[in-house]
Parts: structure tokens; sequence; C-alpha cells
């Protein structure tokens, strides 16, 4: 998949228009388009990942994932107990594919 097709994806999800993107985004017309042969520069990729929630690893085609797993792991490796009881790893696990399929799965704004 290239970054048009993932970002098309994502944009689907939303239920945007490839046009509504760009002018929210502030691109010029038909810039997405490039995108189907073209990676955009870093800096581009980077408010995208933003924009999106996702990673610029997903967006180039280095993650099959839109869900950006490297927050939930930050956040789990500081979580130590639930209401008293110590989380083990498999425990947290648990809990990152929990979040990680209600993320893949709610509609976006």
């Amino acid at each position: 998949m290239t970054v048009y097709d993932r970002v098309k994806f994502l944009l689907d999800k939303r239920k945007m228009t490839v046009g509504e993107f760009e002018e929210k985004f502030g691109l010029s017309t038909n810039t997405t388009y490039r995108w189907k042969k073209n990676i955009p520069n870093g800096a581009t990729l980077e408010k995208l990942a933003t924009f999106f929630g996702t990673s610029t690893d997903y967006l180039i085609g280095l993650s099959d994932s839109p869900f950006n797993e490297k927050d939930v792991d930050r956040m789990l490796g500081s979580a130590e107990a639930y209401n008293g009881q110590p989380m083990t790893d498999h425990d947290k696990e648990v809990i990152k594919a929990m979040i990680k399929g209600y993320m893949e799965a709610k509609p976006k704004d």
C-alpha cells in the first residue's frame, strides 16, 4: 500500500473526502494524490501521523496497524497496579489488545 492508500483508508474511517482533508490540512489541491508515487517529507509525515493518531511507520508501510502502540506501551509501562492489585505483564498485554481492538473499531470523528 502507498502513503496515499493508507491516508485514504484513514480518511474513509473519518468519513472525510480527500478534498476536505487537503483543505483542512492546508495542502494544495491534488497533493494527496501525488502520494501514490511519492512519500511526503518527514515533517509532513509527522503531521499526518499526529492528525490521524497513528504512526509514521504505518503511513510509510513499515507497520500494518494504524494503531499507535508506542503510546499505549508507554502508558502501560508506568502502570504497576490497578485497584490495589499488581499488574502482570500478561495483564498489560490483555489491556493493550483490548485498547487496540477498541481503537481500530471505533468510528473516527
